[in-house]
């Protein structure tokens, strides 16, 4: 019995092995057979989404471009201004500055976003209105009353969020019995579902002191829809204002799936004060409708009346015309699917002060088949992408669905290749909105959050599937802005996503219909800073266009996994769905700053796990706050929540629904309102500005140089740069790999002994990339050439003024609040000195101003620069520090660049740098692909081989953002230039005396800023030294210090010229002392004559060799060693000559009648006024220098008749014109020329003779113009002329020298010319002409191209003149063997081959009719003409098809041939590897079968 047992399982496990090999035999052929087929279907897919992977592509592109192309245009917004307010840097402009950049005194945008005079609540104290009741019949008053409970909570106290609405926690609160409010009339309200609530000022009291509900009641056997107010300060009731049906609700629809369709706001959409009402609900068929509501409140009653109604705000795509969206809008479904989602939010958008209505709707997902979709979609189910509209509010416009402008735009992201085929594109799913400051900047942005879906579109733009779930159990977030420009449409913000928190996950996949996120602006840090968003039960920071969760200020509740075992009331329940029911955002807590609270709604739905059982809706109350702040900024730092034991205990539940029992109201509502006096109403007066406290930025050294060998100073600069970097990249990387596989093995019956295994082959891969780079830099950048330099700024400071209401007085306060903007500083750059002088200036000036203002407080005064920095002396490296004798280091000097330069003679400049800074880098990595892997093995036993292959594809996109900042000093000086400096009369021995090392460096000053909190208190690692950019010098050599003021005087008594200077020994510090100096007169031509050599000390010369010149010019150097090599030139000291002895000179005789100037200021004075300047040169790319002006270019004498002198001025354009002076060629001489008795000077005989003029206009009619007639000429005796005066003085030049010697300047060169016009059209491109059909033979036809420069080239195509069999359709099953064109059956690019593409589909009219009928053709088997042949710019030939398909068919050669090697060849070379790759395992596999029946062969042989 034993025995037979054994055998039998000996026999079985033989049967099974032959079995099983057989089977394994038998599915690597089969696998091997599709991996061959899959291998031709590599080539026709990927050929198939060529044209639009390139179409893809480029628009990815050019969206990328897009967003280079805005931050590029930002560039100069961005950019730090210089000067702008501060004009030139002077003190008066510093200490009282123009208007910031930017600022507008007429722009009425303000941080609350109202008009001006208009009132609001600004840092109101909101009380919370609560409603809650489960279940509710409305028989009578008092059931509503005993089944409901309506409570108004005043001003929570303290952190703790465990129990939420307790009374400990609230200051007062107000019991209200909701059925006494309804009245008997109107009792059915308290059996509304699916409510929605929205505070509102209906009166213009600046204070949201009403309630609007909507909400779905069961009524005379009917779904309605209505709509009420609440005056919650009087406790009134409005009438129900009824909007119409919505029966294809059922009790099978669930609360969540209805809160996608009603929908409630309110806002002063036309700037009266007074707040309107705006609905949204979906309402049965063609009825569904946005509703306006306007609500009159008087003393006894309050009255809503509807406005209008209408659709233009909804999405068009779903309320387009058509029988099949007719049909869509009337079909029904209990879980809304086919219905139109809503969400509804106002706010000011446009930063205009009048609020604007968000409108965005949505379709839901229809069906539930696979994806992708195998189907032709249905009417709505191409609907996809949620729309939001913007209506814009407007003064005086009658009604807000109405609207003189409005924008819309598609809510869904940029587009990315999808993993299967075609593209995807997120879209959030029953998205809701909200409106608020999230970014920041001065507009109020649209947050808008949901459920992460997805969105498949192929090739050619159609939809493949509605939409669904993105797969990954994301929330998505997206932010859309108006920029304030009218004509400029909405912008879409940020896209990001984040993991949906576990408990929000639960159910999702069987969702047709999806939870709200609940999407909330909150003000956690008040309205005037950055507000953060909530949504899916976290906060997040969207300010620098990511989601940054804040992990602090999130819900605890759904992070986890909600367990129905954990909560006290659901025991044995499974959780079908959590989410947002509802949110809201206001100051509860009594604060005066404005900060907010958040305060939601969780809805729990519950099945039981019984069979059959009903679901039950929990919805428990939540709150976020803030338990600490920075002292100083007052940002949150800590937060409170709600735990999650708040939510598993019974103290939060408000209420719960059992079902979904129409004729019972279920409600939970939360809703801020104002009722009291307790918040500040304030309105928008306009707007002032003042600048803070001057600060110093940095001091920059200027770079070392010698002042005595000129100004050749180099600079220093500071440079900060802010970078940001965008980077895309898509890779598509395959990998492969085959080989033999074995493995060898020896077994007992009782346990398997040893075995191995062997893998022995070849493995590849491939990575295809595509990698798009984007960057934006912005920099800013401070220098210092000659002299050292003081970067100074002022930080303008924006106020907004807002009167304040006083309740008590009942009186506006003007001016009662100032909101305050710090802006972008303004700087500039001061020397050392100059901020030196300017700190005194700046404290005396606080002085005057505090004590006019009677301030006892202490004024924050500027400090000085200190003498010990090394700063201040520019021009002498001496003054650097280099260790040098009494030098001490500077406070925490650093060295910047190890490397150590030297000073050279050779021009040029050599330059140090260094750059510190930081950066962030952000990213995403995704990843998908197909893996195929097969291992075939067969033998004995004991031993088996085989093959195997493996096949990997992956693709996916990597992006990546960084942000990076630096702060970059440049340290850059300047060499010597031996050869300049020779010509200018130093020697190159005295040149390479001068001498330096040199290394950058940074020090820090004195000067320290501390900071300190609102209480004045200062802050901890909260201060900022100013630091100092400058140089290390080193082996620092010279001669000693040049004489720097040498003067020259003349003394006419004595006819001598006296140099003085100060001995440069004096004050040579580190310097070599001088040996004494030698003496140089400057002849015209600039050539250095030497007069003399004296003694060291000396510091006074007498020169008394004049040769009759009126002008001399001195230099002196000081000599070293004793060899006395020449030290550096001193200044040039000039002496001027013009006292005659015999009379005064026309400078003393100017004095005499009152001019008041030096010699040199009245000699200047009677230089000819500068030539014309030159006409602008023609506009060229670069402008030619203009022509020289209009100058003199001789004076001549031309005539001498009867005492007239004729002069011909000749000008520098060829030009003449003459004058005439009569000379006074009979003037005696006086006696001894002390008195002048026998002369007069010309002016006085110019009044003799009748001029009236004063003497400075005389002397102007002297210049360049011709003098006037005199009356009679007779007095002219006693004077010379003044050429004769000149000679007799000294002058020893003709005339006509002397002359010369008054012309004026030239002209200053003229103006650049204005850039070029464009320039002319070039060449026309090398483009075809024509492309004919030479030749056909042996079925090739030969073309010839003829270009539009006459040239000529040919190419061949292999015609299917024989493809007309594929007429009929009937050889379709052979049409495989038409891909060899040999026959011409293919016919793929034959000109009458039409119809013959594949031979698989044959139907001529498949492609020649436009009708219905193509629609049932598939696309893979449509039949394409040969409508036009071209070559493109890559030289490749392209085909034309019929409907504006191309086909690159290869690159055409020189010789006009089709090159072997292009991208469909490399297919189907790809293809028939793969096909080589599928025959060896076919072979393999055949091997295999037959192994496995030799057994049972041998054993019927035996």
């Amino acid at each position: 019995m034993e025995k037979d047992r054994k055998n039998r399982k000996r026999t079985e496990r033989k049967s099974s092995y032959r079995t099983h090999t057989k089977a394994a035999a038998f599915l690597s052929f089969v696998l091997a057979m599709i991996l061959g087929i899959s291998s031709f279907a590599t080539f026709t897919t990927q050929a198939m989404e060529e044209t639009g992977t390139q179409e893809v592509q480029s628009q990815s592109q050019d969206g990328a471009d897009g967003e280079a192309q805005a931050q590029s245009s930002g560039d100069s917004g961005d950019r730090i201004s210089f000067g702008t307010a501060f004009g030139d840097g002077n003190d008066a402009a510093i200490l009282s500055p123009g208007e910031p950049t930017g600022y507008d005194k007429n722009d009425t945008d303000n941080p609350f976003g109202t008009a001006v005079g208009d009132p609001f609540t600004i840092f109101r104290q909101s009380e919370l209105f609560t409603y809650a009741g489960s279940q509710v019949e409305a028989t009578s008053v008092v059931d509503v009353n005993a089944w409901s409970k309506a409570v108004i909570y005043d001003t929570r106290k303290g952190t703790d969020a465990s129990e939420v609405l307790a009374g400990g926690n609230w200051t007062a609160k107000e019991d209200l019995k909701y059925g006494d409010l309804l009245g008997s009339g109107n009792l059915f309200l308290a059996q509304a579902n699916g409510v929605q609530t929205v505070s509102f000022d209906p009166t213009g009291s600046g204070r949201a002191d009403h309630i609007a509900w909507i909400g779905l009641c069961k009524k005379d056997g009917a779904n309605r829809v209505y709509v009420w107010a609440y005056d919650a300060r009087n406790h009134r009731m409005s009438n129900p204002v009824e909007l119409g049906t919505m029966n294809w609700v059922t009790e099978d629809t669930q609360a969540y799936q209805l809160q996608n369709y009603l929908s409630i706001t309110a806002g002063d959409f036309d700037k009266t004060g007074k707040d309107r009402i705006v609905v949204y609900a979906a309402m049965d068929g063609e009825t569904m409708a946005l509703v306006e509501l306007s609500a009159v409140s008087a003393e006894s009653s309050v009255t809503l009346s509807e406005v209008k109604r209408g659709t233009a705000l909804l999405n068009a795509a779903y309320m387009q015309d058509g029988d099949a969206y007719a049909t869509l809008r009337n079909n029904s479904s209990s879980d809304g699917k086919y219905r139109l989602g809503c969400d509804l939010d106002a706010g000011d958008v446009n930063g205009d002060g009048i609020d604007d209505l968000a409108v965005i709707s949505y379709t839901e997902r229809f069906n539930t088949n696979p994806d992708p979709h195998p189907e032709v979609l249905v009417a709505g189910e191409t609907i996809v992408e949620p729309n939001l509209t913007v209506a814009y509010g407007k003064a005086e416009q009658e009604c807000i669905l109405s609207p003189e402008k409005k924008k819309s735009i598609a809510v869904a992201s940029e587009r990315k290749e999808a993993a299967v085929r075609g593209n995807e594109v997120l879209v959030p799913l029953s998205p809701t909105i909200s409106i608020g400051n999230v970014s920041g900047n001065s507009y109020q942005e649209i947050v808008v959050s949901g459920i992460g879906g997805k969105i498949l579109i192929d090739d050619n733009e159609t939809v493949m599937d509605c939409v669904a779930l993105s797969g990954n159990n994301d929330l998505l977030l997206m932010t859309i802005c108006d920029s304030g420009d009218a004509d400029a449409k909405l912008v879409r913000g940020m896209v990001a996503s984040d993991a949906l928190a576990d408990g929000l996950t639960d159910g999702l996949s069987a969702h047709m219909t999806y939870p709200s996120m609940g999407t909330t602006a909150v003000a956690i840090n008040g309205k005037g800073n950055i507000e953060y968003a909530f949504a899916g039960g976290r906060i997040y920071d969207l300010s620098d266009g990511t989601a940054k969760k804040m992990s602090k200020a999130s819900s605890k509740y759904f992070e986890d996994s909600i367990d129905g075992n954990r909560f006290e009331y659901r025991k044995n329940y499974k959780i079908a769905c959590a989410y947002i029911s509802q949110a809201c955002a206001a100051p509860v807590d009594g604060n005066n700053s404005g900060y907010e609270q958040l305060i939601f709604t969780a809805g729990t739905c519950w099945k039981a796990t019984d069979a059959g059982a009903e679901y039950i809706t929990d919805y428990t109350l939540g709150m976020i706050g803030v338990s600490g702040r920075n002292e100083s900024t007052q940002m949150a730092t800590e937060y409170y929540t709600t735990p999650y034991s708040g939510f598993t205990k019974d103290v939060n539940r408000l209420a719960t629904s059992t079902g979904n029992s129409l004729d019972k109201g279920t409600a939970c509502l939360i809703c801020p309102v104002d009722i009291d006096n307790d918040g500040v109403l304030a309105k928008y007066e306009g707007k002032d500005f003042i600048y803070a406290d001057p600060q110093v930025e940095a001091v920059l050294q200027a770079a070392p140089y010698f002042k005595e060998l000129g100004k050749n100073s180099g600079q220093t600069s500071l440079k900060y740069t802010l970078s940001y970097e965008y980077e895309k990249q898509n890779d598509l990387i395959e990998s492969y790999s085959l080989g033999f596989a074995g493995s060898l093995g020896y077994t007992t019956e009782a346990m398997k002994v040893i075995e191995g295994s062997l893998r022995l082959g070849y493995s590849g891969m491939t990575d295809h990339f595509q990698a798009d780079h984007y960057s934006t830099e912005y920099t800013t950048e401070f220098a210092a050439t000659g002299y050292d330099s003081v970067v100074l700024y002022r930080t303008p400071v924006t106020f907004y003024l807002y009167s304040i209401w006083n309740p008590e007085k009942k009186e506006w306060v003007e001016s009662g609040l100032g909101t305050a903007y710090a802006g972008k500083p303004e700087y500039v750059q001061m020397s050392v000195s100059d901020y030196n002088q300017f700190v005194d200036k700046y404290n005396a000036t606080l002085d005057d101003r505090y004590a006019q203002s009677e301030l006892t407080k202490k004024p924050n005064y500027l400090d000085k620069l200190s003498s010990d920095l090394y700063v201040g002396n520019s021009g002498d490296p001496y003054s650097y520090y280099h260790k040098g004798k009494g030098q001490s280091s500077p406070t925490d000097l650093a060295i910047l660049n190890g490397t150590v330069f030297e000073l050279g003679y050779n021009s040029g400049h050599n330059a140090s740098e260094f750059v510190v800074g930081e950066a962030v880098t952000s990213g995403l990595e995704q990843q998908h692909g197909l893996l195929f892997d097969l291992t075939i093995t067969g033998g004995a036993p004991w031993i088996k081989a085989g093959g195997y292959v493996t096949f990997e594809n992956m693709w996916g996109t990597t992006v990546s953002k960084t942000k990076a900042e630096s702060t970059g000093y440049q340290g850059q000086v300047e060499n010597l230039d031996l050869n300049e400096l020779v010509e200018n009369g130093y020697t190159e021995e005295m040149v390479k005396s001068y001498y330096f090392a040199w290394q950058s460096a940074k020090w820090r000053s004195n000067l320290l800023y501390e900071y300190t909190d609102a209480k004045g208190n200062k802050l901890k690692n909260k201060e900022r030294s100013v630091p100092v950019y400058g140089y290390v010098l080193s082996d620092l050599k010279s001669p000693g210090p040049a004489v720097t003021d040498l003067e020259a005087v003349y003394d006419s008594t004595e006819k001598k010229i006296t140099l003085n200077w100060t001995d440069a020994n004096a004050n040579r510090g580190e310097r070599p002392e001088n040996a004494g100096y030698r003496i140089y007169v400057v002849d015209i031509t600039g050539k250095k004559k030497e007069i003399d050599t004296v003694a060291k000390g000396t510091t006074s010369y007498t020169y008394t060799e004049l040769d009759g010149r009126y002008v001399y010019e001195f230099v002196i150097v000081p000599l070293f060693g004793s060899a006395k090599t020449e030290g550096g030139l001193s200044n040039h000291a000039v002496c001027y000559i013009l006292s005659t002895g015999s009379g005064k000179s026309a400078y003393e005789l100017a004095v005499d009648v009152g001019f008041e100037g030096t010699l040199e200021e009245w000699l200047a004075s009677l230089v000819g006024a500068t030539g014309t300047t030159g006409e602008k040169g023609e506009k060229g790319e670069t402008g030619e220098t203009g022509a020289d002006g209009r100058g003199i270019q001789s004076i001549t004498l031309t005539a001498s008749e009867n005492g007239i002198d004729t002069y011909t001025i000749t000008y520098t354009d060829g030009t003449t014109s003459t004058f005439q002076v009569k000379n006074g060629i009979d003037g005696q001489d006086g006696a001894d020329g002390v008195d002048g008795q026998n002369g007069k000077s010309a002016y006085e005989l110019a009044q003799e003779l009748g001029y009236q003029g004063s003497l400075q206009d005389w002397l102007n009619s002297l210049v360049g113009e011709a003098g006037q007639d005199g009356a009679d000429g007779q007095d002219g005796q006693n004077g010379k002329s003044a050429y004769e005066l000149a000679v007799e003085n000294g002058y020893t030049g003709t005339e006509s020298m002397w002359l010369a010697s008054l012309i004026g300047a030239t002209g200053a060169t003229g103006e650049k010319g204005e850039k070029g016009e464009t320039g002319e059209t070039g060449a026309d491109g090398r483009g075809i002409q024509s492309i004919t059909l030479n030749a056909s033979e042996n079925g090739i036809d030969t073309y010839t191209i003829t270009y539009t420069d006459d040239t000529t080239s040919t190419f061949r195509i292999k015609n299917g003149t024989d493809g007309k069999d594929g007429t009929d359709g009937k050889d379709g099953a052979n049409g495989v063997a038409g891909q060899n064109g040999t026959n011409g059956t293919n016919g793929t690019n034959g000109a009458a081959g039409q119809n013959g593409t594949n031979g698989a589909n044959g139907t001529a009219d498949a492609v020649a009719q436009e009708d219905e009928t193509t629609q049932d053709v598939p696309e893979s088997n449509t039949i394409y003409g040969l409508e036009n042949v071209g070559i493109d710019k890559n030289g490749d030939l392209v085909l034309l098809l019929s409907g504006g398909k191309q086909v690159r068919a290869g690159h055409v050669n020189e010789d006009g041939a089709l090159e072997v090697g292009s991208e469909q060849i490399a297919r189907v070379e790809k293809a028939l590897k793969l096909a080589w790759l599928a025959l060896i395992l076919a072979i393999v596999s055949l091997v295999l079968t037959i192994g496995s029946f030799l057994p049972e062969l041998r054993k019927k042989k035996k």
